[in-house]
């Protein structure tokens, strides 16, 4: 491997694991209030002279606000660095409704984050795909009556868990 090769692979590394830091100690977007997950995280940091200022949103308030941001860095004459979470994000197939892996079938990522944010207490059997009632939302493992296994997760943690 080439030095360059490996600085970029440690700064992906750096990256991801920012990113992640940043979605778990924000847990929700500060503009709009929806629940943050690395891959869907944005971290930008304006630097002027020695003091920074670093903003932790949601993908949909970055892509919003981007133009008036980068207007605004330029204005102030402020260095802006940007850390998208779709950038390091593992690439997957597009799907539409439901999210299939090894035959399985879940609630998208919208759906989720949607009974996440009601408080519903739905979880879901990422086995088999059975809807659960009375399930809390960092529950895990737990098993399921239709197909007997300990893959019952809460909405919030099948999010944080990547499992969609």
């Amino acid at each position: 491997m080439t030095p360059n090769t490996i600085e970029s692979g440690v700064q992906a590394v750096v990256n991801r694991n920012l990113l992640k830091y940043a979605a778990g100690a924000n847990i929700s977007c500060r503009y709009c209030g929806g629940i943050l997950d690395w891959t869907r995280t944005v971290v930008a940091t304006f630097k002027i002279g020695a003091s920074e200022s670093t903003k932790v949103l949601c993908v949909t308030c970055y892509d919003k606000a981007r133009m008036v941001m980068e207007g605004k860095a330029k204005e102030l004459k402020a260095g802006m660095e940007v850390i998208d979470g779709r950038d390091y994000a593992p690439k997957r197939a597009a799907t539409k409704g439901a999210v299939r892996k090894q035959g399985r079938k879940l609630p998208s990522f919208d759906r989720l984050q949607e009974i996440a944010e009601e408080g519903s207490g739905i979880g879901f059997c990422v086995s088999c795909g059975e809807e659960h009632d009375a399930c809390e939302p960092d529950a895990r493992e737990r098993k399921c009556e239709k197909c007997g296994s300990h893959t019952v997760y809460g909405a919030e943690e099948i999010i944080m868990q990547g499992l969609v």
